[in-house]
């Protein structure tokens, strides 16, 4: 089977490794194509990094689709996930500056100049966080069904008393 100078050993081991980079090659193109297809499936990718959302902004936004029709719960996920990469930043800052105030609350002496400035950008980083996510919204709004407008309208983050 084998001939004096090992062609076949070296021939088998080629093709073999040919057909495994095939299959890598095959499966990395089938998977970018399906993440293509399916946006919201980058949700957990481009949020996982950071405090500030990572899980949390997941489960508010898995416990919004939840509380959805499955169409409409797509449609909500698809359109955070297309702006997800312009949205955590901003969230992010507006975290870090929240946090920069709780920093200056707990700092002894008290320096209320600070505080002040401070509390003013994470007012700033709030609002720059508001004009996106209504934009999202009214992407989303639109093309969800009357029950699933209706049933996000009625969506508390915290419970009503």
């Amino acid at each position: 089977m084998r001939g004096q100078d090992g062609r076949f050993r070296w021939t088998y081991w080629a093709v073999g490794l040919s057909i495994a980079f095939n299959l890598f090659f095959a499966g990395f193109i089938g998977a970018q194509a399906w993440r293509h297809r399916h946006p919201e499936s980058l949700l957990s990718e481009v949020i996982a990094d950071g405090p500030v959302g990572g899980v949390v902004v997941q489960a508010i936004l898995r416990q919004i689709a939840e509380k959805l029709p499955p169409a409409d719960g797509h449609i909500l996920r698809g359109a955070f996930a297309r702006k997800f990469p312009e949205l955590v930043p901003l969230w992010r800052q507006s975290f870090q500056a929240v946090e920069r105030v709780r920093a200056d609350i707990a700092e002894r002496p008290f320096d209320g100049d600070k505080t002040r400035t401070d509390m003013l950008a994470a007012r700033e980083a709030r609002q720059q966080v508001s004009p996106l996510i209504e934009g999202i919204l009214l992407d989303a709004l639109p093309r969800m069904s009357d029950e699933g407008r209706l049933a996000l309208s009625q969506y508390r983050l915290l419970p009503q008393r």
